[in-house]
């Protein structure tokens, strides 16, 4: 429909039409942006994602709000030995750290480098099985008649230390024997010091000698 712009208009002459205002310039009329028609004229699309965009059409304000500390959160999630809980991450005891003391198991350390003493633990042996997960230093008093049995694995040793062997000789597994004169059972004194050791699924002994 055809704007009915008034006839013979002077300079600066306005002319509204529903809401929007034209003003002659001397020669056209033109359409004039005053301050409400160019507020209404922006709008905002807010796609989505974190945080918000607002737009107040009557003042002219953007409003943006960031993403809460719920949204950023959201965005991450724990892994394997990682916790992460209200915004905190940590580690469980799976993970090694390079930092304060921890007991690890089960893992295999390559190319390491020892700058410190190492402390070994001692277990006193009240059983007979001979299992190096019970420590790698293990003390046992004979009392009665022993029979020694094997749990050794193939890369695993013991520093068995025994007492009162010569009251009461043990009863062995199948060791191959590792002294001067070949595979042969050594003679036990009342405190002996001997290192059991697993290759090739073959439980070597050496006896290293005697406190008494």
């Amino acid at each position: 429909m055809p704007l009915d712009f008034p006839s013979n208009p002077v300079n600066n002459q306005s002319y509204t039409v529903d809401t929007r205002t034209y003003v002659f310039d001397g020669n056209a009329w033109n359409l004039s942006f005053g301050p409400l028609t160019a507020l209404n004229s922006i709008s905002i699309v807010d796609n989505g994602g974190d945080g918000s965009l607002t737009y107040d059409a009557s003042s002219g304000v953007f409003t943006y709000t960031g993403p809460s500390a719920v949204d950023v959160r959201s965005h991450f999630t724990a892994g394997s030995g990682i916790s992460l809980v209200n915004g905190a991450i940590s580690v469980d005891s799976t993970v090694v750290k390079t930092t304060g003391a921890q007991t690890i198991s089960q893992k295999t350390l390559d190319g390491v480098t020892i700058n410190k003493a190492v402390t070994m633990g001692v277990y006193t042996l009240t059983g007979s099985d001979l299992d190096p997960n019970n420590g790698p230093i293990q003390i046992k008093a004979l009392t009665g008649a022993t029979f020694f049995t094997d749990s050794l694995t193939n890369g695993t040793s013991i520093m068995l230390m025994i007492t009162g062997a010569n009251t009461y000789p043990p009863t062995w597994p199948t060791i191959n024997w590792v002294t001067d004169k070949g595979n042969v059972t050594p003679t036990m004194t009342g405190g002996d010091a001997i290192v059991l050791w697993k290759a090739n699924n073959t439980l070597y002994g050496a006896w290293v000698g005697s406190s008494v």
